[in-house]
Parts: structure tokens; C-alpha cells; sequence
């Protein structure tokens, strides 16, 4: 009975001790890989920066290895091709750890329609104490920046949807896999799409800009001036005003080039010449750019008002009447 009590109490200590060791382990491998700063910076070019996050402050994050892999809408290039490149300027890794194979790209894969396959192998781990420490601070070490390049422009409106693969998946797809040291043990983190492999952000590409807005005639003429006006146009958080004396607008009256008038759909345009054609156009703005140009108001300023006439001597007076006199103004 003794003999039973005590094995009873090593078992149980050898379980308690296996549960506590897997504890320690899963904290070792809490990190977060992700797309950051998606940017597009031409019609036809989309980039953006991948980020390794040591999750857990209290455990040292040594990489091993890394490899990538993308999944991204086929639909924003149709018609024409993707190439990728990277660029490693401010990556933290250790320099024999750094990128150094050119991304390939895959569509037309079986079971993902319109899904293109971006790939990015890693480099041969360096040994235990010769990888990265990862970052505990912030988006965490910069691994990589990628530039994404179609050979046609990316379809209007369309977005990336930029995924990671998960480190289960299999061909076709190409498994992100992020490996660390533990001691001297090289040890595969399993990553998940959407837990600890996140995308931040999903921008539209060539989005519309807005419709052009459709001026009025002019109202309130004076001789200084007169009220521009014009109608809303869809999309529009702003509108640009240009005022010329000539109708190709080759020249501008000076401060009314391009003037930023906010949202109003009407402005004051001062400090005009009178008896002058002035001429007018607008154009709506958003955060993707500037419509076309509003079709082309002209408008005519009033006579000046004239100056005073200088009063002079009356002549030919007589007991009931004189000749007033005043020089032309």
C-alpha cells in the first residue's frame, strides 16, 4: 500500500512537471508576424512592410528561421502580370539572416480561384546564439519590405486582401513557418492567419476620383467683384477655384490658382477691374485626387464707379440765373 502511495505521487509529479515544461514552451513561441504600412504608390504598384513581434516580454525571441507566404485578390492585376520584389533598407535582422531570395509568384492555383501566391524563402538558420533577438516593443523587427508590381494598372476600386499562409499549408500553397531557439533546440511556431499572423489594413486601389462639378453663372456682380458658385459633386470633400482673363486659362488672376475653398459651393472672388471678363472654373477633390475641370463661366464686371468731377466757377449769372460749371470726370 505504501509502495502504490508513493509511485502515486511520482507520477503525479512527473505530469505536473511535463504540464509546466509545455507552459514554458507555449510562452517561448508567443509572437505575432504582421503586414503593416500597405501602401500604393503608383497605379500599378502596391508595398508594404512585415513586422515579427516577441509577444511576450518575459521570454527571449531568438529566430531561427523564417519563411513567407501571401495570398492576395488575382482580380486586382486581371489582364496582365504580378512581379514582387523586396527591399531589406531598416530590416533588424542579423545580416545572415536577412532576405536574400528573390519572391516568386504563383496563380492559377487548384481549389483558389482568384488567388495569387506570394513566396518567400528564408535563410539557412545560423545556430543557437547567432539568431535575431526579436523585439518586444512597438510593430516589433522590421523583416522585410515588399513591393508588389503589376504590368497592368491594379482594377479601380479593387482591394488586395492580403493573407498569410498558415504553417500547415500545403501545395499548392507555400506555409509561412517561423522557427526559434530554445536553447539549442530549433523549434517551428505553428502560425494562424487572423490569431497571431495578422494584416493590418486593406486600402483600395485607383479608387475614383470625383465627378466634375458643374459651375454656375456668376452672381452679385460688382465692379471689384462677383460670387462664384457651382454644384456638389459626389465623392467631393473640397473644391479648387481657378479665376483667368483669358478663357484657356493661361494665366490666373493672382490668388485664385488652384485656391483651396474648402466645401463651400459658392466664393467671394474680390479685388477684380471693373468693365473686365473674368472667366472660372472649379474642380472637386477627395483623398484620391481631382476631378476634371467644371465647364468654364465668363462674367463681366461693372463700369467702375467714375471719380468725382472737380467743380469750377459758374459764369453768366444775372439776377435770376447762372452757368454751372465742372470739369469731366
Amino acid at each position: 500500500m505504501k509502495r502504490s502511495i508513493i509511485n502515486l505521487i511520482r507520477y503525479t509529479f512527473v505530469a505536473v512537471l511535463v504540464t509546466f515544461t509545455g507552459i514554458v514552451k507555449g510562452q517561448i513561441g508567443s509572437f505575432e508576424i504582421s503586414v503593416r504600412n500597405i501602401t500604393q504608390t503608383a497605379s500599378n504598384r502596391l508595398e508594404f512592410d512585415v513586422y515579427l513581434l516577441d509577444a511576450d516580454p518575459l521570454q527571449p525571441f531568438q529566430l531561427a528561421s523564417c519563411q513567407l507566404g501571401f495570398l492576395l485578390n488575382s482580380l486586382i492585376h486581371a489582364g496582365g502580370t504580378l512581379s514582387a520584389a523586396i527591399d531589406n533598407t531598416g530590416s533588424g535582422l542579423n545580416a545572415s539572416q536577412q532576405f536574400s531570395a528573390t519572391p516568386s509568384v504563383a496563380t492559377g492555383l487548384a481549389g483558389y480561384p482568384n488567388q495569387t501566391l506570394i513566396r518567400l524563402a528564408g535563410r539557412t538558420p545560423p545556430g543557437a546564439g547567432n539568431g535575431t533577438i526579436i523585439s518586444t516593443t512597438g510593430s516589433g523587427t522590421l523583416l522585410t519590405h515588399f513591393i508588389l508590381t503589376s504590368s497592368v494598372d491594379f482594377a479601380e476600386s479593387s482591394t488586395p486582401d492580403i493573407t498569410f499562409t498558415s504553417s500547415s499549408a500545403t501545395t499548392p500553397l507555400y506555409p509561412t513557418r517561423v522557427n526559434i531557439y530554445d536553447g539549442t533546440n530549433n523549434i517551428g511556431l505553428v502560425v494562424t492567419p487572423g490569431t497571431n499572423a495578422i494584416v493590418y489594413g486593406n486600402p483600395i486601389l485607383n479608387p475614383p476620383v470625383p465627378v466634375a462639378p458643374v459651375a454656375n453663372a456668376a452672381e452679385n456682380i460688382t465692379c471689384t467683384g462677383f460670387t462664384a458658385s457651382w454644384q456638389a459633386s459626389s465623392g467631393a470633400v473640397s473644391y479648387r477655384l481657378d479665376v483667368s482673363t483669358v478663357e484657356d486659362f493661361s494665366d490666373f488672376v493672382n490668388g485664385y490658382k488652384d485656391l483651396d475653398v474648402g466645401e463651400e459651393l459658392k466664393y467671394e472672388v474680390t479685388g477684380l477691374t471693373g468693365s473686365t471678363s473674368y472667366y472660372y472654373r472649379v474642380r472637386a477633390v477627395n483623398a484620391y485626387g481631382a476631378s476634371a475641370n467644371s465647364n468654364t463661366i465668363s462674367c463681366l464686371t461693372s463700369p467702375p464707379v467714375p471719380s468725382a468731377p472737380s467743380a469750377q466757377a459758374g459764369s453768366g449769372a444775372v439776377c435770376t440765373q447762372f452757368t454751372a460749371n465742372w470739369s469731366a470726370s
